[in-house]
């Protein structure tokens, strides 16, 4: 009984979604093997709430840093959005709009998010990526951000 009583503890820990903390910056969230994003839930994020959550996807030319993220964040909390940056998606590499595509579809199934009401950002190859993100998920992404992105 024991024995039965732990293998279903362990099996409903593993369906259960991971938690994490309102207002605080989570550094990186595994989508799959090769890619990953900052996450950052706005102070006023509660899983439960009937309406769904907007977000801002953000990129940089550098690939996703935490002090790149922190200028989003009051501007976020304001809004009530929740703000995710692609870690590998960067000027010069081959795999940027993958790496952004992951990142999407791992926060579209990890949260409740409104899939009609995201926004993308980002500054200099970031911002460029913000007009890719708003051309090829145009059923999202309802408004861009850019800042400093030549011929976009």
């Amino acid at each position: 009984m024991c024995k039965m009583l732990m293998g279903l503890m362990v099996l409903c820990s593993s369906v259960f979604p991971e938690e994490y903390s309102a207002g605080q910056l989570v550094p990186r969230i595994q989508c799959d093997d090769d890619y990953s994003y900052i996450l950052r839930l706005p102070k006023n994020y509660d899983p439960v709430r009937e309406e769904e959550w907007p977000v801002l996807f953000v990129m940089s030319p550098n690939g996703g840093k935490e002090k790149s993220l922190r200028p989003y964040i009051p501007g976020a909390d304001l809004c009530g959005w929740i703000l995710a940056m692609s870690v590998e998606s960067k000027n010069g590499t081959t795999d940027s709009h993958e790496a952004i595509t992951a990142m999407m579809g791992d926060v579209f199934d990890r949260f409740p998010v409104n899939e009609k009401r995201c926004y993308a950002s980002g500054f200099s190859g970031g911002g460029r990526e913000a007009f890719w993100m708003a051309n090829k998920f145009r059923r999202n992404i309802i408004g861009i951000i850019p800042s400093g992105a030549g011929d976009s």
